[in-house]
Order: C-alpha cells, then structure tokens, then sequence
C-alpha cells in the first residue's frame, strides 16, 4: 500500500472518514501497509490481529472436525469484529495475509 498503489473509490471514500484506518499483514503479522487519513495509524498491535485470525480458524476446525464436515476452505475464512465504545475493528485473513478496517464508531 505504498505511494504508487492506487485505492480503490471505496477505500478512498472510508479513509475520508477521521480516525479510519485500513491494513494488512503479512503471516507472521508483520505490517505490510497501512492507510490511514492522517498517515499516523499506529501498526503496533495490528500483529494481534493476525494472531486472532489464526485461532480463529482453530476454532473453525476443531467446530467442523467434531460436526463430521472436514471441509475446511481458507475462502471461508471467520471475519472477527472488534467492538469498543469508540471504534470498530473488521479483520479478515486472505491467503495468509491478514486485512483489516479500523472505524469510528460514529460511522
């Protein structure tokens, strides 16, 4: 997500938003970019999300393995939300790398 990628309309319009933050990590939750309005955005803690990503899908398919349905897809990865009193978090994992959209909770 550096200065020569081009976002798309959508991003563009979620980043016009104050305190919106978007990101994405590689498989050891190392930050691979993030982008924010203000270009502040701390990436600090964006490597726990890829750790939740992770026992997410534990949890998946341990779920899947004791129902009998051993299909287990990456596609079908969990989307976790994160909700405080001020912010929302939305994070996904999409083969391996872990992306996430950080919003204020007055959008």
């Amino acid at each position: 997500m550096g200065s020569n990628a081009t976002s798309s309309p959508t991003i563009e319009s979620l980043l016009s938003v104050d305190q919106c933050r978007v990101f994405c990590n590689d498989a050891q939750g190392l930050p691979l970019g993030v982008k924010s309005k203000d270009e502040s955005g701390s990436v600090r803690s964006d490597g726990v999300y890829s750790n939740l990503t992770r026992l997410a899908a534990k949890l998946e398919s341990s779920a899947s393995t004791s129902s009998g349905n051993s299909s287990s897809n990456t596609s079908d990865a969990a989307l976790i939300t994160i909700e405080t009193d001020a912010i929302i978090v939305l994070v996904k994992e999409y083969s391996g790398y872990t992306v996430g959209i950080q919003l204020p909770r007055a959008v």
